[in-house]
């Protein structure tokens, strides 16, 4: 979460870890969302490498597989 906003359009490099998978990618950044203390700053991705995306959307779908078993 974010004090201040970026403005929208500004590109940026993102870096983040998501399970086993560490992303760094180019981006653009969108329109900010408020939340009760700052902003979310929501981006997309503009180079993502395939290999990339494949190992993001495995390791994204782990947890959604998680979070569903743990309300079944």
């Amino acid at each position: 979460m974010m004090e201040k906003p970026l403005d929208e359009g500004i590109k940026v490099e993102v870096m983040f870890h998501v399970g086993s998978c560490t992303v760094r990618s180019k981006a653009v950044v969108l329109f900010p969302m408020w939340a009760t203390q700052g902003c979310l700053q929501p981006f997309e991705f503009t180079d993502l490498a395939d290999e990339d995306r494949g190992k993001l959307e495995t390791d994204l779908q782990k947890y959604l597989d998680q979070a569903a078993s743990q309300h079944s």
